[in-house]
Formats: C-alpha cells, sequence, structure tokens
C-alpha cells in the first residue's frame, strides 16, 4: 500500500505544480473572478498538507495510506470539475479547459 500512496503523491504533486503554474501564467481560471483566489490558496494550502503526509509516508508513520490515496483522487477530480464543467458565471464553460 505504500506504494500506491506514493505513486498518487508523486501523481498529485505534479498535477498541483503544472495547475498553479496554468493559474499564475492565467490560462486556467475557475470562473469565480476574484474568488479564483480561495481556490488557489486551497490547492497551495492542499499541497503543502499532503506534501507532509508524503514525508510522514516515507518515514512510514501514516497508518492508512488508502485513505489518504483516495483523497488525492478525491482532490484531483473536484478541482478538475471546478474547472471544467462546474465553472463560475464569470468565465462560463466554453468547451475549452484554457481561458482564451
Amino acid at each position: 500500500m505504500k506504494v500506491v500512496l506514493n505513486f498518487f503523491s508523486v501523481f498529485y504533486f505534479i498535477w498541483t505544480s503544472i495547475m498553479l503554474v496554468l493559474i499564475f501564467s492565467g490560462k486556467i481560471v475557475f470562473g469565480q473572478g476574484m474568488g479564483d483566489l480561495f481556490y488557489l490558496i486551497l490547492l497551495i494550502i492542499l499541497q503543502i498538507i499532503f506534501g507532509y503526509i508524503f514525508f510522514l509516508n516515507i518515514k512510514k508513520k501514516v497508518t492508512f495510506p488508502i485513505i489518504m490515496a483516495i483523497l488525492l483522487i478525491v482532490c484531483v477530480l473536484l478541482f478538475t470539475l471546478k474547472m471544467t464543467v462546474y465553472r463560475g458565471i464569470e468565465y462560463p464553460w466554453n468547451g475549452s479547459l484554457f481561458f482564451e
């Protein structure tokens, strides 16, 4: 199970890093205008928390690795849905992930 959590943790960090770069460059929006700042801060906080859990997993102190892997998957799915289909009214979903 430790290998599964490590795989999903690395995937989450790569995905989060790409999303943060695209959000800061203005290519991806959540459709809330200034409310996008909430999602940006939440994404950064979650990356810090899951990074801490990843290092605990390396030291073999995580007791529920499958639950943590499921939480990582849920976070990725929810943020992806919020960037696409469930975009806000400021910039509604137009079928494109990138803001134009």
